[in-house]
C-alpha cells in the first residue's frame, strides 16, 4: 500500500502523499497510537532475534509463540492484549492481513491470559454527599482547601474524570441566573473531539458547587472572561506566593499527583481510609446517587458522558433499598 507512494511523481500529487502517513496516524488518539507503536517495536525487538520471523506481515504461529512470551512475563492480561492489538495496528497500517483478527491461535492466547492473569478489581468506594459534608466541615480556609473543596463539587457534580477537570480553563466556564455551564472540551469516550457542555444547577446550599467554585475564584484572585477573548489559563493551577499573598500561578496546571496527595489527606483528615478512595470516585457517587434516586437511564448516562450501557453500570452501586425493592417486587 505504502510503496505505491514511492512512484508518485507530480508535485501536487507527491505533496499530498508526505501528508498521507501522518493522516492515517491521526486516525486514532495521539496516546492511542503512541501505545499502539511501542507495542509493535517490542513485537519489532523480539522478532529480530529469530532469523526466521517475519515482522510484517506476521504469521499466526510466530506471533502466537511472542505473546506466550509476554504472557510467561506478565502479572495482568494488559501486556499481552497490548502486543496483540498492537500487531493488529500496525498490519492494518500497513495494508496486510491480521494474523491477529481472522486466526483462532493467538485469539486463544489472549482469552487464557484473561482467564488466569485477571484478578479481581479492587474498585475505589464512591465518595457520597455525607463524606462531602465532612469535607466542607474539615476546611480551614486556606487556598489548597478552598481550591479542593470547589474541584470536588465539581467533578461530584458534573460526572467528570480528572482529566477532563484538569483540562477545564477560565473560558469554559458560562454563567446563567439559575445554573452555570462546563464546556467539557475533549475526554476519552468523545474520539471525535466535538465537546459536550455540562450544566451544573446553583443550589445555594454549603455544598453548591458554584457558590464554592465563587470563593474559590476570589481567593485565588481569578477573573472569568467577559468576552469571546481571553481566559486560556487553566481554572485549577499551582499556587504561588507573591507580594506576601497567595495566589495562582498564571498558565500553570495542577497534577493528578499533587490532586491525589491532597484528595487523600483530606479523605485521612475526616477518619476514613485513603486507599479506599480515588478522584474517580467522585464519577462513582455521582453515579450511584442518580441511579438510586430514580433519574432516567438516558438522562444520567448523557451527563456522565458514557459511551455504552456496560460502562455507565459499573460506576453504580446500588442501594440496599434499591436491592430490598426488588425482591419485594416479586411478592411473597
Amino acid at each position: 500500500m505504502w510503496a505505491e507512494l514511492n512512484d508518485v511523481k507530480a508535485p501536487s500529487l507527491r505533496c499530498l502523499a508526505e501528508k498521507l502517513p501522518e493522516i492515517v496516524l491521526g486516525s486514532r488518539a495521539d496516546s492511542t497510537t503512541l501505545t499502539y507503536l511501542n507495542g509493535f517495536k517490542r513485537w519489532r525487538g523480539w522478532a529480530n532475534r529469530f532469523p526466521e520471523v517475519a515482522v510484517l506481515p506476521a504469521t499466526p504461529a510466530y506471533v502466537s509463540l511472542y505473546l506466550l512470551s509476554v504472557f510467561q512475563s506478565s502479572s495482568s492480561p494488559a501486556p499481552v492484549q497490548n502486543a496483540f492489538y498492537s500487531i493488529r495496528w500496525a498490519h492494518d497500517i500497513a495494508g496486510f492481513d491480521s494474523p491477529t483478527r481472522d486466526h483462532t491461535l493467538p485469539q486463544k492466547v489472549v482469552e487464557s491470559a484473561k482467564r488466569r492473569l485477571l484478578h479481581l478489581a479492587s474498585k475505589k468506594l464512591p465518595i457520597t454527599p455525607e463524606i462531602l459534608q465532612k469535607l466542607f466541615q474539615s476546611l480551614d480556609g486556606s487556598l489548597v482547601d478552598t481550591r479542593f473543596m470547589a474541584m470536588a463539587l465539581l467533578a461530584f457534580a458534573g460526572f467528570l474524570r480528572f482529566d477532563e477537570l484538569s483540562n477545564l480553563k477560565l473560558k469554559d466556564l458560562a454563567l446563567h441566573d439559575t445554573h452555570f455551564e462546563l464546556f467539557i472540551e475533549s475526554s476519552k469516550t468523545d474520539q471525535y473531539r466535538e465537546g459536550a457542555i455540562v450544566p451544573i444547577v446553583k443550589s445555594g446550599t454549603d455544598l453548591c458547587p458554584w457558590g464554592n467554585l465563587e470563593k474559590y475564584l476570589s481567593q485565588a484572585k481569578l477573573t472569568l472572561p467577559t468576552s469571546s477573548q481571553g481566559g486560556d489559563d487553566y481554572l485549577f493551577g499551582n499556587i504561588q506566593t507573591k507580594s506576601g499573598s497567595l495566589s495562582i500561578r498564571p498558565g500553570s496546571k495542577l497534577s493528578y499527583t499533587r490532586c491525589r496527595e491532597v484528595l487523600l489527606k483530606k479523605i485521612a483528615d475526616v477518619g476514613l481510609d485513603p486507599k479506599s478512595f480515588s478522584w474517580h470516585s467522585f464519577r462513582s457517587s455521582d453515579a450511584s446517587a442518580a441511579a438510586n434516586g430514580g433519574i432516567s437511564d438516558r438522562m444520567f448516562k448523557r451527563n456522565g458522558r458514557w459511551r455504552s450501557e456496560n460502562a455507565k453500570d459499573g460506576y453504580v452501586a446500588d442501594s440496599l433499598e434499591s436491592r430490598l425493592a426488588v425482591s419485594m417486587s416479586l411478592g411473597p
